[in-house]
């Protein structure tokens, strides 16, 4: 009668990564000089390694200690138990522009790893480019592999970053406005007021184009510098300037009014002007004269589109234009009526004769 084996003396195993099966008796013993299929099966994550037992129990393993498929000849007790090894999977990064990326190189079925990308200043993350299936969300920042239902494999990813962009928000202080351009390019022309939408790596030129009568005086709210910026040119009292922003800025050019002469040429008779002098762009001057004997006012000639009023009202209001003016007063010799009485022949004819100041 052929010895027969329970399950404590014929001991099957699995370590850690694996499962097996195998062939045995209808009670689940083993007899003495039977063979019986043996199999092993790994885990998700691991490979067969080999089965492991007393070196002088390894030929009792037909198709030898590294085939998972096997049949074991049983001729006494015997320990068998079967090895997986954990598997190693690559985590490959490619080199992004804008940032860079923290991750792991590798990871294996008990591992979730972290993947971050770090963006370079004056940019910003966008999404992750590569085997996204496998991120638990593609458009995080910092977001984690997750292969819980998926098949282990190696994993490349790439994390794309655009450019920040900022708002350069203009506006004029007096009468005046902007041209604008990015990178050399025309933005805008004759605005008043304009926001502008810049990223950080495109060159923001601004010139300051006063009115008509106005005069640039000075940048009001202007940036730093971005440290990435080599060349700036950000001179407050300069009507031109130009910078890579790094943040949003709020800029206002303040704008003047000019002076301008108003000149009262003193004419060749009849009285003398007043008046003159520099005033501010649409200032409102009193002008006059002072009437020599024997002279009226006429009218002031020259420059009188500046005037408030007629040319022919002495006391005027000049409103001050955005050129230099002249306004002269004209007068004119008052006449006077010679009446004549009878003559020595005793005549009483009478003349009426006019007479102005220079006959």
């Amino acid at each position: 009668e052929l010895i027969e084996y329970n399950s404590s003396e014929i001991v099957l195993d699995a370590l850690e990564g694996g499962d097996i099966i195998w062939e045995s008796e209808q009670n689940g013993n083993f007899l003495h000089f039977s063979e019986y299929a043996l199999s092993a099966t790994p885990r998700k994550g691991y490979d067969f390694s080999k089965w492991l037992t007393n070196p002088s129990t390894e030929l009792l393993l037909l198709n030898g200690i590294s085939s998972a498929q096997n049949r074991l000849k049983i001729e006494g007790p015997t320990v068998v138990s079967a090895s997986f090894t954990m598997n190693i999977y690559n985590l490959t990064f490619n080199n992004p522009i804008g940032g860079q990326m923290n991750a792991p190189s590798s990871y294996t079925v008990h591992d979730s790893p972290l993947i971050e990308a770090e963006n370079s200043p004056g940019w910003e993350f966008s999404h992750w480019a590569g085997d996204v299936e496998y991120l638990g969300d593609s458009n995080a920042q910092q977001t984690r592999i997750d292969h819980s239902a998926k098949e282990l494999v190696d994993l490349s990813f790439q994390a794309h970053f655009v450019r920040e962009e900022y708002n350069i928000s203009l506006e004029s202080d007096g009468e005046g406005t902007f041209e604008i351009s990015k990178n050399a390019n025309t933005h805008s022309i004759g605005k008043q007021m304009d926001v502008v939408r810049v990223d950080s790596g495109t060159r923001i030129a601004i010139s300051a184009k006063p009115s008509n009568g106005w005069m640039f005086s000075n940048w009001i709210g202007l940036p730093d510098a971005a440290l990435w910026d080599s060349s700036p040119s950000l001179d407050p009292t300069k009507p031109d300037i130009n910078f890579i922003p790094s943040a949003d800025s709020n800029i206002s050019a303040k704008y003047i009014r000019q002076f301008f002469s108003l000149n009262t040429p003193i004419p060749q008779f009849g009285g003398t002007p007043s008046g003159e002098g520099k005033y501010l762009f649409e200032s409102e001057v009193d002008i006059n004269a002072t009437t020599e004997n024997h002279f009226s006012f006429r009218e002031w000639i020259g420059d009188t589109t500046a005037l408030k009023y007629p040319s022919s009202v002495l006391e005027n209001t000049v409103i001050i234009p955005d050129s230099n003016i002249s306004l002269t007063p004209l007068f004119e010799p008052l006449k006077y009526s010679i009446q004549t009485g009878p003559d020595e022949n005793g005549s009483n004819e009478s003349n009426s004769v006019f007479y102005d100041h220079f006959s």
